[in-house]
């Protein structure tokens, strides 16, 4: 498989989801990976508990920056109804650091962005959190 094939391959199933916002979490400090991923669930959480629905997805994509010590995640959420993204803005900020978020939108590019450190042939830090699709035969309201 190809760098590309690859890409292409999380961009079309990532394009089946309806995602609400995109956004880049930096931090101020410089945390240890589990550290960061600790601050992360907890903002994630949060917002999903506030604000998620029954479908509230995220994927998150580690980076760490061209000199390997600048960690910082890349997000995309769906499943969110919230009405205002400054909340979780601020919130990221008081946890760790800054934070870029925007509303979605599907003709931005925003994927392929925040795939761009996908390689078939290296580490790539992806984490993907999606419901699971109801088995046969269950009843969905």
């Amino acid at each position: 498989m190809t760098r590309q094939e690859l890409i292409s391959a999380y961009e079309q199933w990532f394009g089946t989801k309806r995602w609400h916002l995109i956004g880049a979490l930096t931090f101020a400090a410089r945390p240890s990976p589990s550290k960061a991923d600790s601050i992360f669930r907890k903002w994630i959480s949060e917002m999903k508990l506030n604000e998620g629905t029954s479908d509230f997805s995220w994927v998150r994509v580690t980076e760490h920056g061209a000199d390997r010590q600048n960690l910082h995640f890349h997000v995309l959420i769906g499943g969110w109804a919230g009405e205002s993204k400054w909340p979780w803005v601020l919130r990221w900020n008081e946890l760790a650091g800054d934070c870029i978020i925007s509303y979605y939108n599907a003709s931005a590019g925003g994927i392929r962005y925040l795939l761009k450190t996908a390689h078939p042939n290296r580490d790539f830090e992806i984490e993907i959190e999606m419901p699971s699709p109801p088995a046969a035969g269950q009843r969905t309201s």
